[in-house]
């Protein structure tokens, strides 16, 4: 896959989850096209680290535009995610689907968790009773998309 190709799904699952993430939500969560991009992206392609990253800031900039966090906690969350999957995917095979649906649900769970932190970190106090339990169903919401999207033939890996 070409490196401007990576770059027009990122735009089109920024668009799409600007525009359609909010028409389903269950239970408060919605799924999180752009991460499911960056882990595709970042954990089956063999791109080299400095574009990973691009794809990473691009993909936290555009959820930082469309969310009401604070700016650029995604952006530094994606940055990271980029580079420990990347390491990660190198050094174990990730083939099969059990294996990407862990990474996934992990990325995912992981990312609701790590912006809930900072963003306490910075002086906007969460629930954390009810920020976990939407941060848990976001995650396994994710991860069902993210298992369709898998499924579809281009995206055999």
């Amino acid at each position: 896959m070409k490196k401007w190709v990576s770059l027009l799904i990122v735009l089109a699952a920024a668009l799409l989850e600007a525009m359609l993430a909010d028409r389903f939500k269950l239970f408060g969560a919605k799924p999180e096209l752009l991460l499911i991009t960056l882990v595709i992206l970042t954990g089956f392609f063999l791109f080299q680290l400095r574009w990973l990253l691009v794809l990473a800031l691009i993909s936290g900039i555009f959820k930082d535009t469309f969310s009401a966090d604070t700016f650029g906690v995604n952006t530094l969350l994606f940055c990271c995610w980029a580079v420990i999957i990347a390491k990660f995917s190198r050094k174990i095979s990730i083939d099969d689907n059990l294996r990407r649906a862990i990474l996934m649900f992990a990325v995912a769970l992981l990312q609701s968790i790590g912006t809930g932190i900072l963003l306490t970190a910075i002086g906007n106090p969460v629930s954390w009773g009810i920020f976990l339990r939407i941060s848990f169903f976001s995650a396994l919401y994710t991860l069902m998309v993210a298992l369709l999207v898998f499924r579809i033939p281009q995206f055999r890996f």
